[in-house]
């Protein structure tokens, strides 16, 4: 496996999506970036600590990684039903 791009999907298939919602992957093997883009139920500042420390063990120590944290919406009935609300009123 010497090949930069199937190890990152080794590396995200192993390591991320197991324990998180990954939405989107970008990898630049010219500069060793590696972006990802993850649903996160709760904020953790150290999140791309926890996924840098994880990148020896394949081979991918000298990648930068840039991490973009979506906070998971938890319940959005009572916002829903407000909009729609809203949407008699205009109507009327």
């Amino acid at each position: 496996m010497n090949n930069y791009n199937e190890k990152i999907r080794y590396f995200v298939h192993n390591e991320i999506e197991k324990t998180y919602h990954v939405t989107h992957t970008k990898t630049n093997p010219e500069n060793k970036t590696i972006t990802i883009d993850i649903i996160v139920e709760k904020y953790q500042e150290n999140l791309d600590q926890i996924i840098i420390a994880k990148l020896k063990k394949y081979d991918l120590q000298d990648s930068k990684v840039v991490v973009y944290q979506t906070l998971k919406a938890k319940d959005n009935k009572s916002e829903i039903e407000n909009l729609q609300k809203q949407l008699v009123d205009i109507k009327k």
